[in-house]
């Protein structure tokens, strides 16, 4: 389990930092922030991975209740603008930035840091080692699976109340059965072969528009009176509701690859450099 090792040899307030959806064939990119209270942290906070949707509805809810958290959307036009990578960091800077007030240290999972101004620290498998960045990581999933179970409504479909997006072979023969939709990744490969083979998009704007969920507990950046306009980054504290019914193939099945080598994590990007912010 994890546990508060690593956010006892920083200054507080610590931040927890987790994404979710880097790797599939639609939909956002979303990274959540986390710093937990002195007293009164919710029981059974785990990887997201290892809980039940269930647990992560009802976990989520009582994050926002008792702790600081921020959430950063990085939708697919920018996702493709940028290459997954650079988007997985921009979602990451949009959730700290959330938070308001900025944390004294902040601890992300994986390997890489976005570039900002903040004493910062990457552990890889952060979201089974450190309870901060498991909450984020609770957080992160629950939002982005509440988003994909609300666009698959509008695109039934692909599966995606169930494969939350992921390339699991039924959303791959609906892919090339429909065609993508302008919540496809086109800077994936399996998108660009179904744009290559001709495939029709749908009208641009057709479901390409969702509603931004309601505010809920917790802390992150002002809302406004106006909904954000569709496909754009931004940094917002969202509800706990849905369900997960992902299948665990899923996971496994969804990479898309690279053009070009793969890198150890085998994350897709394009086959511009990644670690060069695009100019």
């Amino acid at each position: 389990m994890p546990g508060l090792k690593h956010e006892r040899l920083h200054p507080a307030p610590v931040a927890g930092v987790d994404e979710a959806g880097r790797g599939p064939l639609a939909g956002p990119v979303v990274a959540a922030a986390v710093i937990l209270p002195a007293r009164g942290v919710p029981r059974g906070i785990d990887d997201s991975k290892k809980l039940s949707a269930a647990e992560r509805e009802r976990l989520c809810a009582l994050l926002h209740q008792r702790a600081r958290v921020g959430v950063g959307i990085v939708e697919v036009d920018e996702i493709d603008r940028l290459n997954i990578h650079w988007a997985t960091m921009k979602a990451m800077e949009l959730a700290v930035a959330a938070l308001g007030d900025p944390p004294a240290h902040v601890l992300v999972d994986g390997n890489r840091l976005p570039r900002w101004g903040f004493a910062a620290t990457a552990i890889v498998g952060g979201d089974a080692l450190s309870l901060s960045i498991a909450a984020a990581s609770v957080v992160a999933k629950h939002t982005r699976d509440t988003i994909m179970l609300e666009l698959a409504r509008a695109h039934p479909q692909y599966g995606w109340h169930s494969n939350k997006g992921y390339g699991c072979p039924a959303h791959r023969r609906a892919l090339f059965e429909h065609g993508p939709t302008p919540l496809h990744r086109r800077s994936f490969a399996p998108v660009r072969e179904a744009i290559r083979l001709g495939l029709l998009l749908p009208v641009h704007g057709e479901g390409n528009h969702r509603a931004q969920p309601g505010g809920g507990g917790g802390s992150g950046s002002a809302h406004s009176a106006n909904p954000p306009p569709p496909l754009a980054s931004r940094a917002v504290p969202l509800p706990a509701s849905g369900e997960d019914q992902e299948a665990a193939a899923c996971a496994f099945s969804a990479t898309p690859l690279r053009v070009g080598s793969s890198p150890p994590d085998r994350t897709p990007y394009l086959a511009n450099d990644p670690h060069r912010w695009p100019g």
